[in-house]
């Protein structure tokens, strides 16, 4: 199902909600690993890199995101582990260059991990 990822900064601090094609959406809650304070862009700090995980552990259908998952053994052939592995790279490549807004596409993503990592997921 395609999705798109439309972050922006409110008087709130920054959402990022999840339009489905057709089907209306959803708000992503913060995974919450990084940063005390929610998401955050714009720049390259704990905030960004939470909003680039959580992205990532939606878009790869991942449930459980706690760092255990990821430093258990095989951790490279499961979905939780790419999402750690791949969201420091894609925090710099999709979210430190917006400060306001950004959209991004399922599209998007699957592209960039392909190039990136030469792998389908």
């Amino acid at each position: 199902m395609a999705k798109k990822y439309e972050c922006k900064r409110t008087p709130e601090g920054v959402v990022c909600f999840v339009a489905l094609t057709g089907r209306g959406g959803y708000f992503l809650k913060n995974v919450g690993y990084h940063s005390p304070d929610g998401f955050e862009m714009g720049y390259a700090g704990s905030g960004p890199a939470d909003l680039a995980l959580t992205i990532l552990c939606d878009h790869l259908g991942v449930k459980d995101a706690s760092r255990k998952t990821y430093l258990g053994k095989g951790h490279e052939s499961k979905e939780s582990g790419k999402a750690w592995l791949y969201h420091q790279d894609f925090k710099f490549e999709f979210i430190t260059p917006h400060h306001a807004s950004t959209t991004i596409s399922t599209e998007q993503i699957q592209a960039w991990i392909e190039k990136e990592y030469r792998c389908r997921v």
